[in-house]
């Protein structure tokens, strides 16, 4: 086993969605998992574009940010690496448009682990993928919730505006 693959491994147990798997499925996605660096303004995720690829965050910050309908960008979160947040997590499901995007400040390094990995993951591990699945989905519904909850206090907000 190479040292960079340990160094994935044990990157991969601090990251919320793998941190039940065994040694052996961590070992698997750490060999299919990729090192890529991205400058300062680069996209790591642009919103509208399909989706193949999900990205752990190791250096730097990604400002996560959306379109408004009149064209301007509004920044929802900052994500810094010392977390080591998932983003793009969706991809691996199903290629999609994105929903968001993320810009990366300053330099930003990441693990990138592909779709198609994550399938084969999936057929040799089905045990651990199912109950791995079933948290993406939680993430995935966590984040639905709070967008219709948001959706719902902005037309609230408009109505009261317009009921002045």
């Amino acid at each position: 086993m190479s040292g960079s693959n340990i160094n994935c491994q044990v990157l991969l147990r601090k990251v919320a969605l793998f941190k039940n798997l065994s040694d052996e499925s961590i070992s698997f996605l750490g060999s299919r998992m990729r090192p890529e660096k991205f400058l300062d303004g680069m996209y790591l995720i642009q919103e509208g574009e399909l989706g193949e690829r999900m990205f752990v965050l190791t250096k730097g910050e990604l400002d996560i940010i959306k379109i408004t309908p009149s064209g301007e960008v509004f920044k929802v979160a900052r994500l810094t690496a010392d977390i080591n947040p998932a983003v793009g997590e969706g991809a691996l499901i199903v290629s999609e448009p994105r929903s968001a995007s993320a810009r990366c400040v300053g330099a930003v390094e990441c693990m990138v682990l592909h779709q198609t990995d994550f399938n084969d993951f999936c057929d040799q591990y089905p045990r651990e993928a199912v109950p791995l699945m079933k948290d993406l989905m939680m993430t995935l519904m966590q984040r639905l919730k709070k967008t219709s909850g948001d959706l719902i206090l902005l037309h609230k907000a408009l109505i009261d505006e317009i009921r002045g």
